[in-house]
């Protein structure tokens, strides 16, 4: 992974923002994209997420205060020439997922969920 990745994905990861969507990884394009993961969350579920999460207390405060966060990174993802692949993440199925692959609800657990997902979603599409 080359410098300018390695210094956007940090851009997004946790701090006075809250958590990033992703953590600094290395992993492979799919189909030829540069893809990235990013956990999504609804309104009405946004409270559970952060009580499920072990890293929850680092979340922003408020759903409206994440979404603003998100789609920053969103953005600076695609500014950066990435494809961000937005992963709705359902607190239940996330966790029941967790605890079937032995994992902690965290941001580890949320980027390797996200990369399963966008590869399950991104292998089965029919190809031009």
């Amino acid at each position: 992974m080359d410098t300018a990745t390695t210094d956007t994905m940090r851009a997004v990861t946790p701090g006075s923002h809250g958590p990033a969507p992703l953590a600094v990884y290395d992993h492979a394009p799919v189909d030829g994209v540069d893809t990235v993961p990013l956990a999504w969350y609804d309104a009405e579920s946004y409270e559970l997420v952060r009580t499920l999460m072990v890293d929850g207390r680092a979340f922003p405060s408020t759903f409206e205060k994440w979404q603003t966060y998100a789609t920053e990174a969103e953005a600076l993802f695609s500014a950066k020439g990435f494809a961000p692949i937005r992963v709705r993440l359902d607190p239940n199925a996330f966790a029941r997922w967790c605890r079937a692959h032995g994992q902690q609800p965290d941001a580890k657990a949320r980027l390797t969920f996200g990369e399963w997902a966008t590869r399950s979603r991104l292998s089965t599409r029919p190809h031009s």
